[in-house]
């Protein structure tokens, strides 16, 4: 850039982020045309571009002016224009004194892609403006808000790449668009009602379909009054919805989805939503983002039957369409929104294809806007500390970008190739890279689903060709039976045949709970070359063989890590993964597993005791009901030979002792989240347990594994000695209750004992796995790790679970890439 302030040139600014379909170009054009500049603002595959004439002061004072206009989630850039020479177009316009917005350009390989958005205050006022000529309008929409990702069929956003391209804007349309003082000014997707895609309501009990949007609205207000079952079709898919207030309506949707009891979604306006749940101030926020997530929070006394049962925590989430928006200003009550899909299986969002569910539906509310990227609602907790997770990345969210960073030459840093990760097989996300950004999609579920799978091929593909990426690496999780693994195989034998015909394109196994601790050090923006602590807990992940064992499967770990590799430094104890798959749906295999470990004089006491009638406490019976398959218990453990570090597993065995009422669980981590529950409701004060645990632990030899029996053979002593209380749950919740502090305890004093023996450990910790996603848990692990001199780092806008796995995984082998290349 010259350093002559004076002289006169041509700039330009590039945009970075989120910034392609929320009005930035025109906002640009304005400000611009303000400040009597020439030149131009387009799309390009990464973001926005601006070419103009002036002086750099002008320049600056403009770039200043933008940031200000388009938030801090807008990265800008000044740069002195570097094009080998002016495209014609711009020339002339500058020559002319004007400053347009042109046509888009495909020159920048960013991964940055515009995301869904809620209806925004102003299209809402629209709506419900009986002399607004949008009044009821169920699509309404602006260049603020409205469809992005999902009705985007390729890069850069314009209407031509959408599926609201074959809609041809009316003469009022056009005026708006063309107006710069309009809201709509240069909107991508503009339409109204008599131009734009609609809505009509296909009445299944009588067999008529409502057009209008009053007889829509009527129709619903009547069905959902009735208890019945409707589908509607939003932004990314189907939901099935009833009022959330009758029971017998939420289970027939139950009974739908085949989804005994995990818990259901409810969308409700503020004040209808604070009669069933307590929400801080910050609740509400992360409700009002243009998102509209589903956040978990506390359930008040006010009781939905049926819609959370068992738990204490129940998912609200605020309207984010129209449609959404008119139904609950003509109810009184909150309505179920739970996505239309079978328990494990994709979402629906097909037109053709929710009249599967037809007989089982009262109505179906469909609209004829295209989706072309099917997204699920955003999920999110937050505990009282007001910290909050995300749970399951969707609409609104995804995709997501993030940049990561290390030390490679300049030749490295322009190079383009890309990376594609494909996840771990439950909760899958898939990843890209390139030019030190990570792509993130979108939730898509379990890959042992049939048709989960068929998706994910399908979006790996859509995402490939959206972003021009042809994948000179593919990533894989280390498991060989994952159909991630199979899917990684076909596609490197594919890609190889495209580029050469003979030589597959190589693949990358990265190591399960490597890859969890790495995403970890993306989302916090860490180095990915300096060395981390990482204690990773999870279900189960591939581990690696070594000389002090012959298992593979791991999920209670303290390892050392950086994105080149990792070194395992201690973990759980193994037990019996008694049954295989079966034990992560039977928490009751995992208690008899680690009773049946316990010494065989304890194991005596067991069984005596629990033969003593007047001890009949509600954990005795647990107990003796567990006692009861115990007989085959020697046979079964005798054929296995896979063992497990699992946490998980640890948390459903330590349930199903305590008295967890489900012979299966009917969604993953469900007897996790019971024990969780229990040691919230104790009033035990566990700083004692942490203190005997850390100091035990600390003072024992490093190289052994971390034992849980030693917890066992002391606390559960409290399940065969006389008890006060007949109903047992005070003793359930003590020991609960001492359980997440005897686990923090032992991870802690073990970790502190490697430390003594290591002067160079790290003092970063990273905290991932499912398992992290216990927010009593987490909040212990953070709060002991700082007492004891270590920093805490956990997962937040990356989900702990299987869904942040693709993102370590490409950290990990962008790292070693490019080390290679170096």
């Amino acid at each position: 850039m010259s350093s002559n302030s004076s002289d006169r040139g041509i700039y330009q600014i590039d945009c970075r982020g989120s910034v392609q379909g929320i009005g930035a170009r025109p906002q640009i054009a304005i400000l611009a045309r303000e400040q009597g500049l020439a030149g131009a603002v387009f799309n390009d595959l990464g973001g926005v571009k601006v070419i103009f004439s002036g002086s750099l002061p002008i320049a600056q004072v403009f770039l200043e002016t933008m940031r200000s206009a388009l938030g801090d989630s807008v990265a800008l850039r000044l740069t002195a224009y570097d094009g080998i020479e002016l495209a014609d177009n711009i020339r002339q316009i500058i020559a002319d004194q004007r400053f347009e917005i042109i046509s888009s350009s495909e020159a920048d390989m960013s991964f940055y892609t515009p995301k869904d958005t809620a209806i925004c205050e102003s299209c809402i006022a629209e709506i419900t403006d009986e002399n607004h000529p949008r009044y009821q309008y169920l699509l309404n929409a602006c260049s603020q808000c409205g469809p992005r990702y999902s009705v985007l069929r390729q890069l850069p956003f314009d209407r031509g790449n959408t599926s609201l391209a074959k809609y041809a804007s009316c003469s009022a349309c056009i005026d708006a668009y063309e107006d710069p003082s309009n809201r709509r000014y240069h909107s991508q997707l503009i339409n109204c009602t008599n131009c734009g895609p609609q809505y009509w309501l296909q009445n299944n009990l009588d067999n008529s379909v409502y057009r209008s949007s009053e007889a829509i609205l009527d129709q619903l207000r009547v069905l959902l009054t009735q208890e019945k079952i409707i589908a509607i079709k939003g932004v990314g898919g189907f939901h099935f919805c009833c009022r959330a207030d009758s029971a017998a309506a939420v289970e027939r949707i139950r009974q739908i989805k085949k989804r005994p009891s995990k818990p259901l979604a409810i969308m409700g306006e503020l004040k209808q939503l604070q009669n069933y749940c307590v929400l801080s101030e910050k609740a509400i926020e992360l409700l009002e983002q243009p998102a509209r997530p589903i956040v978990l929070v506390k359930k008040n006394d006010q009781e939905l039957l049926g819609v959370a049962p068992g738990l204490d925590r129940i998912g609200v989430m605020l309207p984010n369409t129209a449609l959404h928006v008119l139904i609950l200003k003509l109810v009184d009550f909150p309505i179920i929104m739970t996505s239309a899909n079978l328990s494990g299986g994709p979402l629906v969002f097909q037109n053709e294809l929710i009249n599967e569910f037809g007989a089982d539906l009262s109505a179906i509310v469909l609209h004829n806007r295209d989706i072309k990227h099917p997204i699920d609602d955003a999920v999110l907790q937050i505990d009282a500390n007001d910290d909050w997770q995300m749970l399951r990345m969707g609409r609104g969210f995804s995709p997501s970008v993030f940049d990561i960073h290390f030390q490679v030459n300049k030749s490295i840093r322009n190079d383009n190739a890309v990376l594609l990760a494909v996840g771990a097989d439950l909760k899958n996300t898939f990843a890209l890279f390139r030019q030190q950004q990570i792509y993130l999609s979108n939730y898509l579920g379990d890959l042992k689903n049939v048709d989960v799978y068929d998706r994910y091929e399908l979006e790996v593909q859509k995402a490939l060709q959206l972003h021009r990426a042809k994948p000179e690496l593919v990533v894989r999780d280390g498991h060989p039976d994952y159909q991630g693994t199979k899917f990684a195989k076909e596609l490197a034998a594919q890609l190889g045949q495209e580029k050469d015909g003979s030589t597959p394109v190589k693949i990358e196994v990265v190591q399960h709970h490597h890859a969890h601790s790495m995403s970890v050090v993306v989302e916090h923006d860490l180095s990915l070359q300096e060395d981390y602590v990482a204690i990773v807990m999870d279900g189960l992940g591939w581990g690696e063989s070594d000389t002090n064992d012959s298992y593979h499967l791991w999920g209670g770990e303290i390892l050392r890590v950086n994105g080149y590799g990792f070194r395992r430094l201690s973990h759980l104890r193994p037990f019996t993964l008694l049954g295989g798959s079966l034990a992560a749906v039977q928490p009751w295999r995992n208690g008899l597993v680690l009773t049946n470990d316990l010494p065989d004089d304890v194991k005596m006491q067991w069984r005596a005791n629990l033969q003593v009638p007047q001890q009949k406490t509600a954990l005795v019976e647990a107990a003796q009901r567990l006692l009861d398959r115990h007989q085959q218990l020697d046979d079964m453990v005798s054929k296995e030979n896979n063992f497990t570090s699992s946490i998980g597993r640890l948390f459903d065995g330590v349930a199903a002792l305590l008295g967890y009422p489900g012979f299966e669980i009917d969604y993953e981590g469900q007897a996790a989240i019971w024990l969780q529950q229990m040691a919230q409701y104790s009033n035990e004060f566990g700083e004692s347990i942490f203190e005997e645990y850390i100091q035990y632990e600390a003072a024992a030899d490093p190289n052994t594994p971390i034992d849980w029996a030693v917890f066992f053979l002391k606390h559960f002593s409290d399940i065969i000695v006389e008890s006060a209380d007949r109903n047992g749950l005070p003793r359930v919740t003590k020991i609960a209750h001492n359980f997440h502090h005897w686990l923090v305890g032992a991870f802690v004093g073990k970790l502190q004992a490697i430390a003594a023996m290591d002067s160079s450990l790290p003092k970063k910790v990273l905290l991932s796995g499912g398992v992290m996603q216990n927010q009593y848990l987490l909040r212990l692990f953070k709060d002991k790790l700082a007492q004891v001199g270590f920093e805490a780092y956990s997962p937040q806008a990356i989900p702990a679970n299987d869904e942040g796995i693709a993102v370590g995984q490409i950290a990990v082998a962008a790292t070693r890439y490019y080390a290679q290349s170096s």
